[in-house]
Order: C-alpha cells, then sequence, then structure tokens
C-alpha cells in the first residue's frame, strides 16, 4: 500500500517505516565540456535502491548564439576514462540519508561509453552568445516528470542516464546543470 505520511513522503507500506520513505535531491553545478562533448553529464544509479530522475534542466553560453542537438541517453555500464568531476548532491531535508546516486560532469570526453540502451529524448538546446549585448541564458527543460507521468528510473549501481551533445565541433563556453532526482528506500 502507498500512503503519504506527516511529512508529505510517499511511503510504501506501514507509514512508520522510515526506511520505506522516498527522499529528494538536488544537484545544481556550472563547468566547460569539452571542444567536441559527446557524454557531458552521467547520472548513476545507486545500489539497493530504486532511484528516478525527475527534472535535468540544461542552459549555458557559447562563443556565439548556436543551437545543439542534445540527446538523453540510458545506458547499461558506466563510461570509463575521460575527466569526470563528481558534482555536489543536496538533500531536500536535514534527515535524509546520504545519497547513493553519483552526478558526473565531463571537461574531457569519456575514452569509452558506456553500453547503449538507447535513446529517452533528443532536443535542439539554443545557447546565446556570451557577448550579446542582451545576454539571458535560456532555462530548457530536458526531462521533467509531471504527476501523471514517471520519471527514468535507475535500478542498480551500473544503471545511467546520460546527457550526449553528439561531439559538435563549436563546443559550449559553460554548461549549467539543475537536476532532481529521489531515492525510494526498501521499494
Amino acid at each position: 500500500m502507498v500512503v503519504v505520511d506527516d511529512n508529505g513522503d510517499m511511503v510504501f507500506g506501514d507509514v512508520n517505516d522510515a526506511s520505506k520513505r522516498r527522499q529528494t535531491y538536488f544537484c545544481a553545478f556550472s563547468f566547460v565540456p569539452a571542444a567536441t562533448p559527446t557524454d557531458v553529464l552521467e547520472i548513476i544509479g545507486a545500489a539497493n535502491k530504486v532511484v528516478e530522475v525527475v527534472s535535468i534542466r540544461i542552459s549555458g553560453a557559447s562563443a556565439s548564439t548556436n543551437g545543439y542537438r542534445i540527446s538523453l541517453l540510458r545506458r547499461s555500464t558506466l563510461n570509463t576514462g575521460g575527466t569526470p568531476t563528481s558534482q555536489t548532491i543536496v538533500s531536500a531535508a536535514s534527515t535524509n540519508t546520504a545519497s547513493g546516486v553519483t552526478v558526473r560532469s565531463y571537461t574531457a570526453n569519456p575514452s569509452g561509453l558506456g553500453t547503449l540502451v538507447g535513446g529517452v529524448t533528443e532536443e535542439v538546446l539554443t545557447l546565446l552568445s556570451t557577448t550579446a549585448a542582451t545576454f539571458r541564458t535560456p532555462n530548457d527543460l530536458l526531462l521533467s516528470r509531471t504527476d501523471a507521468s514517471q520519471g527514468v528510473i535507475l535500478s542498480s549501481a551500473t544503471d545511467t542516464l546520460c546527457v550526449n551533445l553528439q561531439g559538435v565541433a563549436t563546443a559550449p563556453t559553460r554548461l549549467d546543470f539543475s537536476i532532481i532526482f529521489r531515492e525510494y528506500i526498501g521499494a
């Protein structure tokens, strides 16, 4: 049975069993991607937890106004090599356990991309020039879970969700990400 407890958390089974609660986390950061970027972001699932990625926002800047074809890809193995940086994950509640998820950005492309399961979505991201007099960064929504839909579920520590820029020749000068995900413990 699924119920909502006094804190507004969805609980599977006994409302008093804190081990089965949904816990929400945020991750926001900026970085400079590789010159011909492939996977620029990798969200890695957690062992013994079900992870639901509910929102990914992406924005940034470019040397000149450009449109970039970006893909949200599901992989069944982790990327290898490159220069990954693990990003800070912030809990929505101080009572949440530490997140088991790893979020990595790449400033040098992975030398080995994980095994592709398939594409989740593909979009065009428009980035404005950093020199434009009216510089305003678009904030595009790459993934958004609504109440009527399910986010992307990662069910193991090798299950990943990646943002890929398809090796474009004119790379963005900066990318900004804002990610929201949930962990279901004991689900």
